[in-house]
């Protein structure tokens, strides 16, 4: 949806919460995300979601969450019901691609900026940027 000449994404959030979250993210981890919606986009993805990005630590706690990446603003979850398994893994290709670099540290020291998992919500791509990103 297009205002005067500006792209807005609301629809690319699941809530009202969430759209708001996006603003309060880091601004290297608003770029890569709206990246992802537009690339999902050009990929012929439905109404690409955002399903979460800032929430705090009661919200973590409750959800089992292992990591503050939410809370320090530097993470997104990504929908990936309604794409097809080319649809997503050439997303997170091309996301790796430019974005990689980004990426949080895992367990194993590697760097890692998309993980495609089922933390017990469903199937989606969690998206963190590393800590240096933390707000």
């Amino acid at each position: 949806m297009a205002l005067g000449g500006i792209v807005t994404y609301r629809d690319n959030f699941k809530t009202e919460k969430v759209y708001k979250g996006f603003f309060e993210m880091h601004f290297k981890a608003q770029e890569v995300c709206l990246y992802m919606i537009e690339e999902a986009k050009k990929l012929g993805v439905k109404a690409p979601m955002v399903t979460e990005t800032v929430t705090n630590g009661q919200e973590d706690k409750a959800l089992g969450r292992v990591s503050q990446s939410h809370s320090t603003k530097r993470a997104w979850d990504f929908r990936t019901w309604n794409m097809t398994t080319y649809q997503r893994e050439e997303l997170m290709k091309r996301t790796r691609a430019k974005y990689g670099h980004l990426g949080a540290f895992n367990k194993a020291g590697v760097r890692c900026l998309l993980v495609y998992h089922n933390s017990g919500h469903g199937d989606h791509i969690h998206c963190q940027l590393d800590s240096t990103f933390a707000l």
